[in-house]
């Protein structure tokens, strides 16, 4: 298959798109699921956002996680 005809593939450009967003997200996940994380620490990552990130709950998935727009805030949470 010819490189040529998948950029003119409107499924290959969002394949593409989500994949760079995931590729941006994934460090974040990573920061958050640090088991060296104490309470003081989610106390300041939380006054980042809107709402609180409560990562042990099943219900926040990836989306939760874009929804928050923490790429925004991803050299903030890597200082954290």
């Amino acid at each position: 298959m010819c490189w040529m005809n998948l950029e003119k593939n409107k499924m290959a450009i969002v394949f593409r798109e989500k994949v760079e967003e995931m590729k941006d997200t994934l460090p974040i996940v990573t920061y958050l699921r640090d088991d060296a994380l104490t309470q003081n620490h989610w106390a300041e990552i939380n006054k980042l956002f809107d709402k609180p990130i409560e990562i042990d709950n099943d219900d926040v998935t990836l989306n939760t996680l874009l929804d928050m727009k923490v790429k925004e805030k991803k050299n903030e949470i890597g200082e954290i």
